[in-house]
């Protein structure tokens, strides 16, 4: 949170002023954005799930696995193979 507001060059107090005024936190930004770039890279087949909790700096892909269950409700492997079915069938 503090390097956050360090780059966007406001305090760190300003920083939780403005999201709480749009109704958010800092996690909960933090989250939507580690799911939505862990989608984009499990629609790459060619980056295994541990190379993706790896690049998104989980300490283990069983970590990465909860994590993304719990802002989904799929399994990284299910929403893989859920997405695939999706851009099959377009």
């Amino acid at each position: 949170l503090d390097r956050a507001a360090n780059c966007l060059g406001v305090s760190l107090r300003g920083l939780q002023r403005s999201l709480a005024s749009e109704g958010t936190t800092f996690r909960e930004v933090a989250n939507h954005a580690i799911t939505r770039r862990s989608k984009e890279l499990l629609n790459e087949r060619d980056l295994s799930i541990t190379d993706i909790a790896v690049e998104l700096g989980y300490s283990t892909s069983a970590h990465f696995a909860r994590s993304f269950r719990k802002q989904t409700g799929l399994a990284p492997g299910q929403y893989r193979l859920h997405s695939g079915i999706v851009s099959q069938a377009r």
